[in-house]
């Protein structure tokens, strides 16, 4: 049996969730907040799921040790949330880590600041190899959606959401999300603080939305037939592209985007949409790279479809080669922009130096945490003369999506294409900063971002 001590790791937190759910149907929850309070619960894992009884063995934790995945640095939650910004006031900064005993389904989700507005963020559904790159995820995604918002002028704040489930589970699953997520806004009603919002991410869809808002209505991104905004991707892909023409005024002597190659890797739901703007608008070429052979046979027989397919090209790669970034390698030499639209960290150790002294001249796309480590590899493309046009500055169509269906508002495409059409202008305000000030791209976005959302 895992013990419960004033210091524990994210490891054994989760094992003892999970021992402890063993025989039961309830939800065991956890909350830890960047004030240092935190509090422990069997949720009742039936109806709305706002009734628990506390857990007391919990009452000795004073902080959670984790290892930062993105860094390999082992450190405490305290110690993250200090470093990283997390709001302290009314434990408004919030790890929450619950285990569902009915679908043997783990969740963690987070919260870094709400003081702009209901924190928003997706629920992102994957197979983790360890609870600490799960909190990693949680925690780096969460205080990139409060600049994101900030940056787009949402008036949201940052959170994100992350879960492992079985298969043949996922509507009780889902079920189980809208109770966790109902059970952590109550607390946070408590506390006087705004709501976390649960929108559709990775391996996560608008159907799922649907479920999860049947039993929490704090949602976003729900289907079309049940009031919501759809699937955002396109959205999304409309402001990576705006923030690609901004970033070619800075990048290329022409300053436009007319006869460059573009790589492009990961061609998901917004990769794809996002290759259809690139070559709908005059590049010259864009090569898609991914590791799905089954999802590149489809995309190719889209652009087949669309009588396009002399400007496009498709690389598939294996897993471990995508993971080492080949790709970037192979092809650094023939490209001038390079568009990530993965799950992250495709500018790394392995690879910034090996697109020094290359043709790629600006890297823009829809991933998050596009960079390994931002302050190093941040300060190195602004070394090697690279553009890089900070993520969450290019890919907030998706939030500015998902918004309009907060309070009551009526979803107008026309408001949210213009609006995502806005991401030019707020690129180019960042990369003039950058220009002016001699600092990296990634700290213009976050100076601009911090001046709003940590004014309120």
């Amino acid at each position: 049996m895992v013990d419960i001590t004033a210091e524990t790791s994210i490891h054994d937190i989760c094992l003892r969730l999970e021992e402890l759910a063993k025989g039961h149907d309830d939800i065991f929850f956890l909350s830890f907040r960047a004030d240092g309070e935190s509090d422990a619960w069997q949720v009742l894992n039936a109806s709305d799921g706002k009734k628990g009884t506390p857990l007391a063995e919990f009452s000795k934790l004073k902080d959670i040790v984790f290892t930062d995945t993105a860094n390999q640095i082992r450190m405490t939650l305290m110690q993250y949330f200090k470093k990283q910004g997390f709001n302290p006031e009314n434990g408004d900064g919030e790890i929450v880590v619950a285990y569902d005993g009915r679908t043997r389904t783990m969740h963690i989700i987070g919260v870094h600041n709400s003081n702009l507005g209901k924190a928003v963020g997706g629920l992102r559904e994957k197979d983790y190899s360890t609870f600490d790159s799960m909190i990693t995820d949680v925690l780096r995604l969460s205080r990139g959606m409060t600049y994101k918002a900030a940056a787009a002028d949402t008036a949201t704040g940052g959170g994100k959401g992350t879960r492992t489930a079985p298969k043949g589970v996922r509507t009780e699953a889902n079920l189980s999300t809208g109770r966790i997520c109902n059970f952590m806004n109550l607390g946070r009603d408590k506390r006087g603080i705004k709501h976390m919002v649960i929108a559709e991410d990775s391996n996560t869809t608008c159907n799922d939305v649907d479920e999860i808002d049947t039993i929490c209505p704090d949602t976003a991104c729900k289907s079309l037939q049940r009031g919501g905004t759809g699937n955002p991707s396109p959205i999304t892909a409309i402001g990576v592209y705006h923030a690609a023409k901004a970033g070619a005024e800075f990048a290329f002597p022409d300053k436009t985007l007319k006869n460059k190659v573009v790589l492009l890797s990961g061609v998901g739901q917004v990769g794809y949409e996002l290759a259809k703007n690139f070559i709908y608008n005059g590049v010259a070429k864009v090569i898609c790279a991914e590791m799905s052979q089954e999802r590149m046979d489809w995309v190719k027989k889209q652009f087949e479809r669309m009588g396009k397919t002399d400007r496009i090209t498709f690389m598939v790669y294996t897993k471990e080669e995508l993971g080492s970034q080949k790709f970037l390698h192979d092809l650094a030499n023939e490209i001038d922009i390079f568009a990530p639209c993965a799950l992250g960290r495709s500018i790394n150790d392995t690879n910034i130096h090996a697109i020094k002294g290359t043709r790629l001249k600006l890297i823009c796309g829809a991933e998050n945490n596009q960079l390994a480590d931002e302050e190093k590899h941040g300060k190195l493309l602004q070394e090697m003369g690279i553009v890089y046009v900070p993520d969450y500055v290019a890919n907030a169509g998706g939030l500015i999506n998902a918004v309009q269906e907060l309070n009551g508002r009526m979803f107008l495409l026309s408001e949210v294409v213009d609006h995502s059409k806005r991401i030019y202008d707020t690129t180019k305000k960042v990369l003039e900063m950058a220009h002016k000030e001699k600092i990296p791209t990634y700290l213009a976005a976050n100076k601009l971002a911090e001046s709003r959302f940590l004014k309120k």
